[in-house]
């Protein structure tokens, strides 16, 4: 059953084929597309954070997102950002401007702070 844009089923690998794997591959061909034009590094992470990340943000907050795809989605973002392998630390990446970041997301705890949004919107604290 598909509903919102979700595809919910009782058997866990269609679940994670329709809503994770789909997804990655479309990013995948979005990349290929954008690989092409000669952006810098602070338009690479401005086009990962308007146009891939909002692919996955929404699911990961309503589904239990498996680890394996995040650490490929990472790879994948990554890979695109450097063209190859990384030149600093992604952690250093992910840091703020006045730090001498990028401001690039932590998808983990993007999807740890979009389920916390989540469980804060079903608790009434009355």
């Amino acid at each position: 059953m598909k509903a919102l844009g979700v595809y919910f089923t009782y058997d866990q690998k269609l679940l994670k084929e329709k809503n994770f794997i789909e997804r990655l591959d479309s990013i995948k061909k979005f990349i290929n597309i954008w690989s092409a034009r000669g952006l810098s590094i602070y338009g690479k992470v401005t086009i990962i954070k308007s146009s891939f990340i909002p692919k996955y943000s929404y699911i990961c907050s309503i589904l239990p997102t498996p680890k394996e795809l995040l650490k490929e989605l990472n790879k994948i973002l990554f890979k695109f950002l450097w063209k190859g392998v990384d030149k600093v630390t992604r952690a250093s990446v992910i840091n703020e401007y006045e730090e001498g970041g990028l401001r690039m997301v932590d998808l983990e705890c993007m999807v740890k702070s979009l389920r916390l949004a989540w469980f804060k919107t079903h608790l009434q604290w009355n």
